[in-house]
């Protein structure tokens, strides 16, 4: 008897798409289902609940084999793309759509203009499906933008190239909307412009530069971070503004290139600029910051006055020596040039100097005279009022010269949120740099309610200063989630004893107390005392959230100190757990001296052997060919981290200086080279237009790889070796490098990490 894929089958595996939501949100699909309505698709509690849920590959790429045998099918597919765009859930687009053949969607029929390969061609079927079920453009537009900030191990990542050919389509068409959209956001606004560019490099360039000197842009920084990576590009731009555009564009310009701070070829631009021009104001605007070179550690009062005399200071406040009676360290009282001109320095902080740049002054100025000038400027600017940025000058200045008492003044407005948004990134930042650990609480507890951009900007520079990773203070603030040593929490719930525990696959698993079985607590179920449901999904997605630290951590080879690695790995019972899945080792050296053992299961760190001169990593495989039994005993990981190919260096290559491993092997070109570049390879040497070597840095190892081939047609390389170099003993030339085969380093002294992950991305290329 036939099988007929029928609408109400469809319907009851798109409800089992999203299993692990609530029953009230599977009860309300299940009606917009019924009902052909849109119900589902406007309801934000939904929307949020399939944002912090797991979906199953598996269910997804099964519903949708079944989906297209269904002959309308548009609805469906409009529902369940639809909700994926909307929440975020990028991978399962593509989990969905890599199942659609060629005339699987309605008549619509759309075919990117290059010779991808088929995994690519997905993004065709994407294309159409969004244009069969009318879905906004925006959605579009945010999947594109995710797919160009994703890494290689992210299966959406395939549609980058294609994704990239449609856009710039999109946007000559749309030019209007697309900059609409863009501008909606910040962060859309960095990879919106950024795209643009890249597709349209000297249009893209002229229009924002020229925006950008008129104050038309809206996030100006945006702007100043793309012209640093476009310098050669827009500087005949620049030089075509700094022509033909009236003084204040001009200005605006000069103020674009200070953000080139000792850069040689600026400095040269604006030297030749200045020859050819004779608007005074400009002339000494790059006379004062570009043409002057000083050295602001001065030996005495004589030396910053005179310094002093030739910089341009703008209107000169007559009554600042009267109202904040400042003194030079040899008893002379500053005077209202110097005073200006030192006000002035602070209140320009933000833009060119950083706090500590500005310490010499503590050199020059007397101390308890400045104290005093400090206690004025709070009582005038800070006292009963809101910081803003008119006053953060008023902070560095206490910064550098209050007492203790008086910054904690600051602190406690800082605490109490007597401060705008836009001031609190400055001041926390100024308080960074000189070590306040005052401060660092309030960035830390910051960071641990909104993991923003800025806090982690200023979580490193205390990193920095304080010479640890940056990642050791993120350890330190994620959530223990009032779990036990075990990973487990004893509730009392609707009359009922449960427990939650981390189980050892890291699963949540609710058990009844008394029944021993699993218990099932829905959104429904929450009442006003602890949101215990909210704090089941909040956990989940945490462990994966960590999951994927570690991974990174995994493959950037970090290695902790063995005491924040028990202070902040081990004393956590949600690090611990997910810990506890993988293997560590004891590093001397980034050498593997001996695996850290586990008792029963639980890592046990050995201090009175290893001291503070040993580091604690994630083990990678090929370290371990005396010790193999320990793969074979591990049972779960929750990332190949052991069971994984390895390639070692043989005992015949150790006096060799080439691998000659693929020697001889074909390759597809077009693949191979593609996929090397996703793992951060880079055009080597190309002769005559023809590429013949990709190379990847490895700087942390002062290492640089070179892999050699020759095409054999057009879509077929040969490869002939693979090659190791210290990176030091290479020399750059643009984007590649000039490198002596004479110079390549014996096979046996590279780590067996690096040797092993090079052969296994190489092995991919050639054979997927």
């Amino acid at each position: 008897m036939p099988y007929y894929i029928t609408k109400e089958i469809i319907e009851n595996e798109i409800v089992n798409v999203f299993n692990a939501l609530s029953d009230e949100d599977l009860e309300l699909l299940k009606q917009s289902l019924s009902n052909f309505n849109y119900d589902v698709l406007e309801n934000s509690n939904f929307i949020d609940d399939v944002k912090g849920a797991n979906l199953n590959q598996s269910v997804i790429e099964n519903l949708s084999d079944m989906l297209f045998q269904l002959k309308d099918y548009k609805y469906y597919l409009k529902v369940i793309l639809t909700i994926f765009l909307k929440c975020e859930k990028y991978n399962e687009v593509a989990y969905l759509i890599n199942r659609t053949f060629i005339n699987h969607i309605g008549d619509v029929f759309y075919i990117s203009g290059k010779n991808y390969d088929y995994s690519e061609r997905y993004f065709d079927r994407f294309i159409e499906s969004v244009k069969y079920t009318n879905i906004g453009y925006e959605l579009v537009l945010d999947f594109i933008f995710h797919i160009n900030q994703t890494t290689s191990n992210e299966i959406c990542n395939r549609y980058l190239r294609p994704s990239k050919e449609y856009l710039k389509s999109f946007i000559a068409e749309n030019e209007k909307e697309y900059f609409d959209y863009i501008s909606t956001s910040q962060e859309k606004y960095f990879i919106g412009l950024k795209l643009y560019v890249e597709f349209f490099t000297d249009k893209g360039l002229n229009l924002i530069l020229e925006k950008y000197v008129a104050y038309d842009v809206v996030y100006e920084n945006v702007v100043e971070e793309l012209i640093k990576e476009y310098k050669h590009n827009a500087l005949p731009i620049l030089e075509k503004i700094l022509t033909n555009f009236n003084s204040e564009q001009k200005l605006k310009a000069l103020d674009l290139l200070k953000i080139f701070k000792n850069d040689v070829q600026i400095n040269n631009f604006i030297e030749n600029y200045y020859k050819k021009i004779d608007d005074e104001n400009i002339k000494q605007e790059i006379k004062t910051n570009f043409l002057t070179q000083t050295n602001l550690e001065f030996t005495s009062v004589e030396d910053f006055k005179k310094y002093v005399s030739t910089k341009r200071i703008g209107v000169i406040d007559t009554n600042l020596p009267n109202e904040y009676p400042l003194y030079f360290s040899n008893g002379e009282r500053v005077d209202e040039v110097c005073l200006s001109y030192i006000f002035e320095e602070l209140k320009n902080m933000d833009k060119t100097y950083k706090i500590n740049e500005l310490d010499y002054l503590k050199n020059l100025v007397d101390l308890n005279s400045a104290k005093i000038v400090a206690q004025k400027l709070f009582e005038n600017y800070i006292l009963s009022k809101i910081i803003t940025t008119k006053s953060v000058f008023v902070i560095a200045f206490i910064i550098l010269f209050g007492d203790e008492l008086l910054n904690n003044e600051i602190i406690s407005i800082i605490k109490s949120k007597m401060i705008d948004a836009e001031s609190l990134t400055k001041v926390l930042e100024l308080y960074a740099e000189k070590n306040n650990q005052q401060v660092l609480k309030i960035v830390k507890d910051s960071y641990k309610s909104d993991q923003n951009e800025n806090s982690l900007k200023i979580l490193k520079i205390y990193a920095r200063i304080n010479k640890i990773s940056v990642e050791d203070y993120i350890d330190s603030l994620v959530d223990d989630y009032k779990l036990d040593s075990e990973a487990k929490r004893d509730i009392y719930f609707n009359g009922n004893y449960l427990i939650i525990r981390i189980n050892d696959n890291l699963n949540v698993e609710v058990i009844d107390y008394a029944s021993k079985s699993n218990y099932y607590i829905s959104k429904d179920m929450a009442t006003n005392e602890e949101n215990y449901y909210l704090y089941i999904l909040k956990l989940k997605k945490e462990i994966k959230d960590q999951i994927q630290r570690f991974k990174d951590a995994f493959y950037n080879f970090r290695l902790w100190d063995i005491w924040e690695f028990k202070n902040n790995i081990l004393n956590n019972p949600l690090l611990n757990k997910i810990a506890s899945t993988l293997t560590f080792g004891y590093y001397k050296n980034y050498k593997l001296i001996s695996v850290v053992q586990k008792i029963d299961g639980n890592i046990a760190v050995d201090e009175e052997k290893y001291d503070d001169t040993y580091k604690i990593g994630l083990i990678h495989p090929v370290e371990l060919e005396q010790n193999k039994e320990i793969v074979s005993s591990v049972n779960f990981e929750p990332f190949n981290q052991l069971k994984r190919g390895v390639f070692y260096v043989t005992s015949n290559e150790f006096t060799l200086s080439r691998v000659s491993t693929f020697s001889g092997m074909l390759a597809n070109y077009k693949y191979f080279v593609d996929y090397l570049k996703l793992q951060n390879w880079q055009n080597g040497l190309e002769v005559l237009g023809n590429l013949k070597s990709l190379v990847k840095k490895y700087p942390n190892e002062n290492l640089l790889c070179e892999i050699t081939f020759d095409k054999i047609d057009t879509d077929t390389i040969s490869i002939n070796d693979i090659r190791f170099y210290n990176l030091s003993s290479t020399i750059a030339q643009g984007s590649y490098y000039i490198i002596d085969k004479n110079e390549s380093l014996l096979l046996s002294v590279i780590s067996k990490r690096t040797y092993s992950n090079v052969l296994y991305e190489i092995s991919q290329a050639c054979f997927n």
